[in-house]
């Protein structure tokens, strides 16, 4: 590799660095650090007992193995230090940077290439992800290697190429369980776009492929049956996940299958204990999953028409600019990052998507020999949508959209200094069409982003954190005013102070918002009688 080449991959690779580590300094200095929510506290938990020497467990895994068995190996090493373990991470999402440069490079051209990695390493989503206890950081990592090897083969196919495609995919299978689509639509393309050759090579190029996914997930599945009794190539969440997703109440986010108990200590005891009352019997894993699944195809074929609409709204919600929050929200962590909240602002997904649209008309003269970009784009989207829709559900697809964007810029430039006007305008009133679309607000962004900062405030209130966990209540409040739980925990940490003035403010909010809730209540006449005041 020219040695001018080598210098832009370190300079990527140290911006995206630099970048990534000054907001992990940021962050350390705030109580999102040290925070463990919902998926991140079960990762954690997770990691011990595998750092403790529990490495097989007990049941057939549920949530996707890898990022714990991750965690599980660093705190073995180093301990359960959440620094060293972010340190490791945004080393992994730098490198990430360079791969997709490397992958730019492999199915455009050298400037594609660089500009993609340069894009990537002041995306604000990925450095938001590379700082959190989550596994998107390695879901980002496998998908760079895998553009990376399959452009790769795209000049020079080989066996070990193929074979090492087939282990980056399937490891991000084990991250990613819906990515098991891209192992067909990747050994179709194989077949059909190596035509040349003859059938007996395509097979074997095939059979390397297959062998690399194999090599991933077989262990998995091997380990799955042995302690479980039952064979699941990664987890047996499927059935659940595809209900949430699609049901008569679905609205193409996640909803828990108990109202108040969306809790990932929550969610297989729910989806058993529920699909088990239902059939009267004690049911196996794959039993439960079965349960669940016929019920959302049953949804399917008794409404079509609804189902229709709900996937509409799946595909809004999957190409809006909005970061959709899980328990944990990008929204949050830029209030205590300057350097995320700025390029938050300047480089987010409503521009990264129009960029990717101009890049896909520019190039739209290759499009044979893109036809994988495309084919993994598209099962990526399919793949989530059947489900529901959260901003770290859609990350795979970031780096395709990158190498897009930066054959896109790069063309750009070529046009205007050959003064190719009517291509660039073509291509430009694309991607205008695509950031009008992109950047529709969403009528319940408040709420969501409220309800993340509740999350925050909630668990730091469970920690004693009254004070701490205040302005967080304050926060989603500002967002959605009509937050009834928010007004009362609001309340819960002012009385704790003493403040129970304020606090009682907060209760009668809460009772009027929700009269149904009991303790709402009870709580304000208890804190009336406290203060001997009768309620008005």
């Amino acid at each position: 590799m020219p040695r001018k080449d080598l210098v832009l991959l370190r300079t990527i690779f140290l911006c995206a660095f630099l970048v990534r580590f000054f907001t992990l300094l940021e962050i350390s200095q705030t109580p999102l650090f040290s925070l463990l929510l919902n998926d991140a506290g079960a990762y954690d938990h997770w990691a011990r007992e595998i750092a403790g020497g529990n490495w097989l467990g007990d049941k057939v895994f549920y949530q996707a193995p890898l990022y714990p068995y991750f965690l599980g190996l660093l705190y073995k090493v180093f301990g359960p230090d959440l620094f060293v373990v972010r340190l490791v991470q945004i080393s992994l999402g730098s490198l990430s940077c360079v791969l997709a440069a490397l992958a730019g490079k492999q199915f455009f051209s050298k400037n594609a290439g660089m500009a993609a990695g340069f894009f990537m390493a002041f995306y604000a989503p990925a450095i938001y992800f590379d700082v959190l206890i989550q596994k998107a950081v390695l879901a980002l990592f496998f998908m760079a290697v895998l553009l990376l090897l399959l452009g790769k083969s795209l000049e020079k196919p080989s066996r070990p190429l193929w074979l090492g495609a087939g282990l980056a995919l399937g490891l991000l299978c084990l991250l990613r369980e819906n990515a098991l689509l891209l192992a067909v639509l990747a050994g179709l393309w194989i077949f059909f776009h190596f035509s040349l050759q003859s059938k007996k090579t395509r097979l074997a190029w095939i059979l390397a492929f297959g062998l690399g996914v194999a090599t991933a997930l077989l262990p998995v599945a091997a380990r799955n049956q042995i302690v479980g009794g039952q064979f699941f190539l990664t987890t047996s969440q499927f059935g659940p996940n595809f209900y949430i997703g699609n049901n008569p109440e679905a609205n193409g986010m996640y909803m828990p299958l108990v109202e108040g108990r969306g809790m990932t200590e929550f969610e297989q005891e729910d989806a058993t204990r529920l699909a088990e009352e239902a059939m009267g019997r004690k049911l196996t894993p794959s039993g439960v999953s079965r349960y669940w699944t016929g019920r959302a195809l049953d949804f399917i074929r008794s409404r079509p028409l609804h189902w229709a609409g709900l996937m509409l709204q799946k595909n809004w919600l999957y190409w809006n600019a909005m970061e959709l929050p899980d328990t944990e929200c990008q929204y949050a962590y830029e209030q205590h990052s300057r350097i995320l909240g700025a390029l938050g602002r300047c480089f987010h997904f409503g521009l990264l998507l129009p960029l990717a649209v101009f890049g896909l008309c520019a190039t739209i003269r290759e499009r044979k020999r893109l036809t994988i970009l495309y084919l993994l784009g598209a099962g990526l989207f399919v793949s989530t949508i059947l489900f529901y829709v959260f901003a770290r559900y859609r990350f795979p697809i970031v780096p395709i959209l990158m190498l897009f964007a930066g054959a896109g810029v790069t063309q750009a430039v070529r046009w205007e200094t050959g003064f190719q006007f009517k291509p660039l305008i073509i291509c430009l009133l694309a991607a205008i069409l695509a950031a009008l679309l992109v950047n529709q607000p969403l009528p319940f962004k408040n709420q969501m982003t409220s309800r993340a900062f509740y999350n925050v405030g909630t668990a730091l209130y469970n920690q004693g954190d009254d004070k701490v966990s205040i302005p967080y209540f304050q926060e989603a409040i500002r967002l959605d005013p009509e937050f009834a739980f928010a007004h009362y925990n609001l309340g819960l940490s002012l009385e704790n102070l003493g403040r129970n003035r304020e606090a009682l403010i907060h209760y009668r909010q809460a009772v009027r918002l929700n009269p149904r809730a009991a303790r709402h209540r009870i709580r304000l006449e208890m804190l009336l009688e406290k203060m001997n005041g009768p309620e008005e």
